[in-house]
């Protein structure tokens, strides 16, 4: 592997850690990060992580400020409020379009996603439903052939 993809893979390898931390909690909104404790738990150079911390400020998941540093960015109550009404009203129009597609390997999934999710609900599992309920919502954003939809989701769902 050359050392340009190995950098990359290197990056998207910090990108994954720290998105993964921050969307189950593990990094809280405010939390500081800070390139050298990042890389230095990683066991990798400042350079990727520095990479991976731009993505996630694209994505908004953390803001940057002067100097470098860099926290896990915040989200009022209103603008989750404002995420959600918009999520809900998008979901119906989404199963619409799938379900217009009608009985396929891809329902089938849902259906077993679904029942997942019940028996999570059940047995009160709470991370693995939340789990369940985003997989459910990507997998469904996947299967549209609508690709304005696909991108208004797909932000929404990165915000949340």
């Amino acid at each position: 592997m050359d050392t340009k993809s190995n950098k990359k893979s290197l990056s998207n390898m910090v990108y994954r850690d720290l998105k993964d931390k921050i969307l189950k909690n593990k990094l809280l909104p405010g939390d500081k990060l800070i390139e050298m404790e990042i890389a230095s738990k990683l066991d990798v150079s400042r350079t990727p992580v520095r990479e991976a911390l731009k993505k996630l400020e694209k994505e908004g998941l953390v803001t940057s400020f002067p100097r470098k540093s860099y926290i896990v960015s915040k989200i009022s109550v209103k603008e989750a409020k404002n995420l959600y009404i918009v999520r809900k009203s998008l979901e119906p129009l989404c199963v619409e379009l799938l379900a217009e597609k009608g009985l396929t390997e891809k329902t089938k999934y849902f259906e077993k996603v679904n029942e997942d999710l019940r028996l999570a609900i059940e047995n009160d599992e709470e991370e693995l439903a939340q789990n369940l309920i985003i997989e459910w919502n990507m997998a469904l954003v996947k299967s549209l052939n609508n690709e304005i939809l696909i991108e208004v989701m797909t932000m929404v769902n990165k915000r949340l």
